[in-house]
């Protein structure tokens, strides 16, 4: 199963599922002079522990999101950690646990009650080098956890092909 869903701060996120794990690949806009292209950015393997962990990271962060709305607190708090490991590197050795990255899923509130989201190396999680996924709206992070349990980010296909 493979969808892809477009991004605030990736341009695009794809989630490939099957037996050998979940994978999440990040794709970001690059400009030149003369044209836009898209490359992909990072390319990461989750194992049925690291992706339960993600899913259940995401479902708190969704309650977060409501009560920062009604409370407007300014915070930032970890949710969860988890392993992951880059996609490439997981196909020329298979998982390697000195070859994973912990990975930490960071939520900042903010006192308007809007929020931040941050998923990526535990060590930088909050630098460009370290960040993998950014999310600022809820509907796309509704999408993206949607993606995680194997639903298309577009509904319409969903109801139309049906499993």
């Amino acid at each position: 199963l493979t969808l892809s869903l477009q991004f605030f701060a990736q341009e695009k996120i794809v989630v490939l599922i099957n037996s050998n794990g979940t994978f999440i690949e990040t794709y970001e806009k690059q400009k030149t002079d003369y044209s836009e292209y898209t490359i992909q950015s990072q390319s990461k393997r989750l194992g049925p522990a690291a992706s339960k962990s993600l899913k259940e990271g995401l479902s708190t962060a969704l309650k977060w999101i409501d009560l920062n709305k009604v409370h407007k607190k300014s915070f930032e708090k970890e949710i969860c950690r988890f392993k992951a490991m880059d996609k490439e590197a997981w196909e020329m050795m298979g998982f390697q646990n000195s070859f994973a990255s912990e990975m930490s899923m960071l939520f900042i509130g903010n006192n308007d009650g809007t929020f931040i989201l941050r998923i990526g190396n535990t060590i930088m999680v909050n630098s460009y080098f370290g960040n993998f996924l950014t999310f600022k709206d809820e509907s796309r992070l509704k999408k993206f956890l949607g993606m995680l349990n194997g639903n298309s980010p577009d509904k319409e296909i969903d109801d139309i092909f049906k499993r």
